[in-house]
């Protein structure tokens, strides 16, 4: 069964109040507020919205996911593509008035070489990495490599961000305490502490580039002087009563009646949207065993889990989804019939059996503050317990992991879609099968054998049964109906958000 997402929404559109007129701000309210504001040691996805704002990188992407040039002029490739040449624009600043310089780029992505699995990825693959002049980067390969703008706009949760030379000596594992990027905005002066809310302010020495503004590719302007990051009990009322201007993401509890409001608008503007799954434990416990793993793969009816979160005939949600989303490239049904309850309870309840499972209690991690993945897990425990699996249902904070020492068997999850579209990031990471063909998929330069060794990945993928896929699902956001000038894509940007009235 697939499932579409609509990506239109409409509203009443009504003159801005006199309030929005005057304002130079816009108040954001996150999903979560990130625990620190470098991507590079905390991963997530909070950190990454916001790194995004303050950071730039060498190249960014299109609403495709096709890298464009971003603080580089151009590029230029010899030695049968060993050898790039990377060369930035003139009039780059980072936030303290010092010239961004090649230097600053290589110790930025040797920082994130040491921690990200695509940077690591391409460590592998460097002969040298050097700035040859203060606008010049070379990058000389051990055999040619035609991914490698992709993967410098990659590391999904760790983008490559680039930052003064000094600040990238900081351990990779240790957040930078005092974020210096050279993107559109800057962190205001002593405004962040974790948890609390901070301020994002214009960086008046940002030169854009020319082009059209296409995602993290081309211009990006800042039309507001400050995005306030902020939280509240009630962000929908927040909204209503003019404190808050902007929702990341509604909880799926949130029904129509409840944002009919003629100043406010909900609505899809992420159309890739976030990818679930499962994470079974491999090393230890029950789930260490593959044959139960197996079994629960096949268990798994990915339209009923996501249909505990959104309801039936939602367009919120897509599936089935594999390895790789619906209608992506490398999306196929390679290895299908091991998954999706396409069998009897009484067929896989027999598979428990023999697999020599013996009625040890299975702890699934039930994440407290995520309305989603706490549905997600509700569904999940059910379809479980009809196959005679014993679950613990043990509460923990939302977290991409498990918390240190904790005991676990299985853990839903949520991922920015954009980081399952090829093997380039797609989980999982560590699986020998997996790792041999995502090696020869980065290295090809051949679109049909890319194809094939993605199908390959996604079947060694379905025999561990360590991942099992639970759908693509869509977060709405809602904001005020005087905003305009908002980018469609897997993240908020805030660049070219204004005042529909012109004012900002």
């Amino acid at each position: 069964m697939r499932r579409r997402h609509f990506l239109g929404c409409s509203a009443t559109l009504v003159a801005a109040p006199a309030w929005a007129a005057e304002r130079k701000s816009i108040v954001f309210v996150p999903r979560f507020m990130p625990e620190s504001l470098d991507p590079i040691a905390t991963p997530s996805i909070a950190t990454r919205t916001a790194a995004m704002a303050v950071f730039e990188t060498l190249y960014g992407v299109d609403a495709g996911m096709n890298p464009t040039p971003q603080m580089l002029e151009r590029h230029t490739v010899e030695d049968d593509g060993r050898i790039w040449t990377l060369t930035l624009r003139t009039g780059l600043t980072f936030h303290d008035g010092a010239a961004v310089t090649a230097a600053d780029c290589v110790a930025s992505l040797r920082r994130w070489m040491a921690r990200d699995r695509v940077g690591l990825a391409l460590a592998t693959r460097l002969d040298r990495l050097r700035a040859t002049d203060a606008r010049t980067i070379t990058v000389r390969l051990k055999t040619p490599l035609p991914r490698l703008p992709v993967m410098l706009t990659r590391g999904a949760l760790s983008p490559p961000v680039i930052m003064p030379e000094r600040l990238a000596a900081t351990p990779p594992d240790q957040p930078v305490e005092h974020p210096i990027g050279g993107g559109p905005f800057r962190l205001a002066q002593g405004s962040w502490r974790p948890g609390e809310t901070f301020v994002l302010e214009r960086f008046a020495g940002y030169v854009s580039r020319p082009e059209e503004s296409n995602f993290t590719g081309g211009r990006r302007e800042a039309q507001v002087d400050r995005i306030v990051w902020r939280t509240f009990a009630d962000p929908i009322q927040a909204v209503r009563d003019g404190q808050a201007d902007w929702l990341e993401s509604l909880s799926p509890a949130v029904t129509d009646d409840a944002l009919a409001d003629a100043h406010l608008i909900a609505g899809l503007q992420n159309p890739i949207g976030d990818y679930a799954l499962l994470r079974l434990n491999t090393a230890e416990g029950p789930t260490a065993n593959r044959a139960l793993r197996q079994a629960i793969l096949a268990m798994i009816d990915q339209t009923a889990v996501m249909e505990a979160a959104f309801g039936q005939d939602s367009d919120r949600f897509k599936t089935p989804a594999g390895l790789f989303p619906l209608d992506t490239a490398f999306y196929s049904e390679a290895g299908a019939e091991r998954m999706g309850a396409k069998q009897s309870i009484k067929t896989l309840t027999a598979q428990v059996r023999q697999s020599g499972y013996a009625g040890e209690p299975l702890t699934l991690l039930r994440p407290e503050n995520d309305t989603i993945l706490a549905a997600f897990t509700t569904a999940v425990i059910a379809q479980l317990a009809d196959i005679g699996l014993t679950v613990r249902d043990q509460p923990v904070e939302r977290r991409a992991l498990p918390p240190a020492g904790m005991p676990w068997s299985i853990v839903c999850e949520t991922v920015p879609c954009e980081g399952q579209y090829d093997l380039l990031t797609a989980a999982p990471h560590g699986l020998e099968d997996m790792e041999r063909l995502r090696t020869r998929w980065i290295d090809t330069t051949d679109p049909g054998l890319a194809r094939q060794l993605a199908a390959q990945a996604q079947v060694a993928v379905y025999e561990d049964a360590g991942f099992v896929p639970l759908g693509q699902w869509f977060p709405r956001a809602a904001w005020r109906s005087t905003l305009a000038g908002f980018q469609r894509g897997p993240f908020p940007l805030f660049w070219g958000v204004s005042w529909s009235n012109g004012e900002h």
